[in-house]
């Protein structure tokens, strides 16, 4: 099948209803193109540079209600940024129209991906650590692992800041009929915050990271897009 119906970075609607949670059809080879500017601690010297980095889908298998999407390049790549650094493997996996997990480490992709392909339970190899979305995205709303949420001082949990329109104007071979709101994501964990930035019908369309020890910034913004042929 040369097209499936996936949702790695496009997802779903941003809203509570299901009818407006369609995917786009997407497939092997859709590439996100970032600018980037990263800023990092090398050898006792701070290195600025301004960088284009590519994530990029490069294999899709499904199975019961579940879609695994292998691939390289996420924007949290760049963090403690050097010269040369290379795309590292992911494998996300969409849990029915819902729920966005992010497997990372040769070792881990490789065990989900060949338990998907043979179709066995993932339950003792995919956890809440790590969930990357949970939809509907709702001002305010927190998600993450239980124990830190029924903790009374949760930590190591994602909550959603806000959303402003996005513009797509600004995005080579993006074409969209609507204003879609792009939703900040933010996880911190004392010493850093992280902040996904996601847009309905567009996916990952910024990313943010700063470090509080050791320099690391990270400043991503989405300049192309390229669908999957």
């Amino acid at each position: 099948m040369k097209h499936v119906l996936i949702i790695i970075f496009c997802l779903i609607s941003l809203t509570a209803t299901a009818a407006e949670s369609l995917p786009p059809q997407l497939a092997t080879g859709t590439a996100w193109v970032y600018s980037a500017d990263v800023k990092a601690e090398t050898d006792g010297k701070e290195l600025s540079e301004t960088v284009t980095w590519t994530t990029e889908i490069t294999s899709v298998t499904t199975w019961e209600n579940m879609i695994f999407a292998k691939g390289s390049g996420l924007p949290s790549d760049l963090t403690f940024y050097e010269k040369g650094k290379k795309p590292s493997p992911f494998l996300m996996i969409l849990a029915g129209p819902w729920r966005l997990y992010l497997i990372q480490g040769d070792e881990r992709i490789k065990e989900v991906w060949e338990k998907a392909i043979a179709g066995e339970r993932l339950d003792e190899s995919v956890t809440e650590a790590d969930l990357l979305l949970d939809l509907p995205l709702v001002e305010e709303k927190t998600f993450g692992e239980t124990s830190q949420l029924l903790s009374g001082t949760p930590m190591y949990v994602y909550r959603v800041e806000g959303k402003t329109p996005f513009s797509a104007a600004a995005v080579k071979g993006l074409k969209l009929t609507d204003t879609p709101d792009e939703v900040s994501i933010s996880l911190s964990t004392g010493p850093d915050t992280t902040t996904w930035k996601f847009t309905h019908g567009v996916g990952f369309t910024g990313y943010i990271y700063s470090h509080q020890g050791t320099t690391s910034e990270v400043n991503c913004r989405l300049i192309e897009f390229r669908p999957g042929k």
